[in-house]
């Protein structure tokens, strides 16, 4: 098979792991490459070396037992969890049963992508013993994606709850588990808009299309006067079954306010196959369109090519052939595609393309926090990774109130440390109690008592002895 080196490679790659595992202490550089040192245990059964490949898996289920270092422990582990790993599967078994806060929490996060129903007690057993709200938030994930039924009154709890993590990954597991007794609260939930877990309330309620409920809370949002909101609402219409909903995209794509919330719609009706899509998108491209909005008639014209429905050409002859850009992409190339000899030229389709830029930290996402700098300073330090100190040339200072988003967990000495982003896309590792939400953050001012500009800066202990640090003093 193309991609497996040859049988004398993988003997070869596997006895060097074999090697590794055999020294006597575990180093950190080889659990941070273990995606890729460890890749050839991936290997499927009936392999001529699945003996050594079996001694592999027994070795590191012995290492990560007794390592003494978490950071060690569970860096081997996240990292091995992004390999295609059928052999890998007792490791987090037993990591799962581990009594280290941080390992267990590696393995609910990847039982969150593998469902593997033998495990479910010991997940129920964690929901109920566990008591950090950072590990329980994942733990909510990987119960639904097992298919616990147990906790569904706890999730319905949650979603309305005001702890904004926890409501959202309640509100995902609801979703996921499809029981329609959640109905009532994610519609509640969801006619609040755009916060306190609205949007995600909203998109859980597709879940179930046949429910008028779920679908007079979309119907309502979609007149909303949050654009944000509006265009969730609008985007979420088409996964009802009722005409109503289709009648309702129809009418948005129709109206000439709200530009995205019209071209949600028009994707709604793609996917619908709406019989009145065509003439709607005739209307559009006869609209005088301005610079701001110009790209929905682009929109009209992808959407007129992917539906590849000829009855469309006669009402296209009075447009500018210009119109739309160069190509295929514009009235001219549209109408010769569509006109096209279809035994002799097949049907071809434009996918969409995205090119806005999306910032790595989402203001309404709850792990969204602000760096709150202890008293006397006005920025906090960077970590490469908990409690080590990192080259201060690449981990920079976070100035007070700057927004990050939270990637992961860890927990030392009873500290809770977490990895985020700025966003500049910047990573590194901080105090949790150092960070707080957007809403409760105070915002530190940029100057001194008397107005003059204040810069904080790490330096390296070797460069304290320099005339520029001196210069400072």
């Amino acid at each position: 098979m193309s991609g497996i080196p040859s049988r004398p490679r993988r003997h070869m790659r596997v006895a060097t792991i074999l090697v590794a595992l055999l020294l006597p202490s575990f180093p950190l550089a080889v659990a941070e490459e273990a995606d890729l040192t460890f890749s050839p245990l991936s290997y499927r059964e009936h392999d001529p070396d699945q003996p050594p490949i079996d001694q592999a898996v027994e070795s590191l289920r012995y290492l990560i037992r007794i390592e003494e270092d978490d950071w060690i422990a569970s860096r081997l582990l996240d990292h091995l969890a992004r390999v295609d790993v059928d052999n890998l599967w007792p490791l987090f078994r037993d990591a799962l049963r581990s009594r280290s806060v941080n390992v267990a929490r590696v393995a609910i996060c990847w039982y969150g992508e593998h469902p593997d129903p033998s495990v479910l007690p010991d997940l129920e057993d964690a929901w109920v013993a566990q008591p950090r709200s950072w590990v329980r938030v994942d733990l909510i994930g990987s119960l639904a994606k097992n298919g616990s039924k147990t906790h569904t009154d706890d999730f319905i709890a949650l979603a309305d709850s005001g702890e904004p993590a926890m409501a959202k990954a309640a509100i995902h597991a609801l979703a996921t588990l499809g029981d329609p007794r959640a109905i009532p609260t994610l519609t509640r939930v969801a006619r609040r808009g755009r916060y306190r877990g609205g949007l995600d309330a909203l998109e859980a309620l597709t879940t179930w299309p046949d429910s008028a409920e779920a679908l007079g809370a979309a119907l309502d949002l979609s007149g909303a006067s949050d654009p944000v909101v509006r265009k969730s609402a609008v985007e979420a219409l088409s996964s009802f079954s009722d005409p109503s909903a289709a009648a309702r995209l129809l009418e948005v794509a129709r109206a000439r306010d709200d530009t995205e919330s019209r071209a949600k719609a028009i994707e709604g009706l793609e996917r619908l196959s709406h019989p009145g899509l065509v003439p709607t998108l005739t209307e559009i491209l006869y609209e005088p369109a301005s610079e701001k909005d110009s790209w929905l008639q682009t929109k009209a014209i992808l959407a007129l090519f992917n539906l590849d429905d000829p009855s469309a050409v006669p009402d296209l002859y009075g447009l500018d052939p210009e119109l739309g850009g160069s190509g295929m992409t514009n009235i001219g190339g549209l109408i010769e595609y569509l006109s096209r000899d279809r035994s002799t030229k097949p049907r071809s389709f434009i996918g969409p393309s995205d090119c806005t830029w999306h910032s790595p930290v989402d203001p309404d996402d709850p792990e969204t926090r602000r760096v709150v700098p202890p008293a006397s300073r006005r920025s906090i330090r960077c970590f490469e990774a908990p409690g080590t100190e990192g080259d201060p040339s690449t981990f920079h200072r976070l100035p007070g109130s700057d927004a990050v988003r939270i990637l992961d967990y860890f927990e030392r000495d009873d500290e809770v440390w977490v990895r985020a982003t700025n966003t500049g896309g910047a990573t590194c590792w901080l105090p949790e109690p150092l960070l707080s939400r957007p809403d409760g953050a105070p915002t530190p001012d940029t100057g001194g008592p008397d107005g003059t500009f204040r810069r904080e800066f790490d330096l390296p202990l070797g460069d304290l002895d320099s005339d520029a640090a001196r210069s400072l003093a």
